[in-house]
């Protein structure tokens, strides 16, 4: 994720602010009970908001609010 935040700045696409978190707090991480997911949000050229999302893990059941990508690399770690 952190490689297709570096891909969309070097094609000049900014990172948009998405549930609170500011572009340099992104990644941020998605409960999606029973998965985790990593999200990216940005505007194509026409204004839409587009998401770039990729599963963490596919068997995660705990809850947890949304965090940064950072912040769930600690607590798995």
């Amino acid at each position: 994720m952190d490689e297709a935040k570096k891909w969309l700045e070097q094609k000049g696409i900014e990172v948009t602010t998405s549930f609170g978190f500011p572009p340099e707090k992104q990644p941020l991480v998605l409960p999606n009970n029973p998965q985790a997911h990593a999200a990216i949000y940005f505007e194509d050229p026409d204004g839409n908001l587009l998401e770039f999302i990729a599963p963490l893990r596919i068997d995660f059941e705990e809850a947890f609010k949304m965090m940064t990508l950072e912040d769930w690399d600690k607590r798995e770690g």
